[in-house]
């Protein structure tokens, strides 16, 4: 990585002028959250240390069974192997933090009309082996918008180097 002062020798003065405004706005991008969000963001940092696929309480979903469909044979047509698990958002949204509300809304798994993440699943042959994979859907598409929505906290040496440009 160039040192700014490096690229202010070789720029043109047009070029100078682009290079302060980026500079500018890299420290604004740092500095531009409130102290609200950045509590926010280091309690979704936290509550994500010590999450896993048992910190969503069972008793708040709905799982039903139905018959999968599809080619298995006698056993496909006469057992309700296809799981189906339901959250109502709302409840969900109590034990995840606020951060990540807008992106399970914004979810493949939610369902606007009804309010609620919804997750089926017919990979297995039992139904009980399917409702444990909907909980591990779950559990990854949270954690997939984990890594979106959240940040890394950047170390005290880095926010030293962004703030010397």
């Amino acid at each position: 990585m160039l040192q700014c002062n490096t690229l202010k020798s070789i720029c043109s003065t047009a070029r100078r002028g682009q290079l302060e405004f980026l500079r500018n706005y890299k420290t604004l991008s740092y500095s531009s959250r409130s102290e609200s969000e950045e509590a926010d963001l280091e309690a979704a940092r936290a509550w994500f240390r010590g999450f896993n696929e048992s910190t969503i309480p069972t008793k708040i979903s709905t799982t039903t069974g139905s018959k999968s469909g599809g080619s298995g044979g006698q056993h496909a047509n006469k057992t309700d192997s296809k799981a189906t698990t339901t959250w109502d958002f709302d409840t969900l949204t109590r034990y995840v933090p606020k951060v990540l509300h807008e992106g399970l809304r914004n979810s493949r798994y939610y369902a606007r009309r009804s309010n609620a993440m919804s997750i089926q699943c017919d990979s297995q042959r039992s139904k009980h082996e399917n409702t444990r994979e909907t909980w591990k859907r779950l559990s990854d598409e949270i954690t997939r918008v984990y890594k979106e929505r959240v940040p890394g906290a950047p170390d005290p040496e880095q926010k030293r180097r962004v703030e010397e440009l």
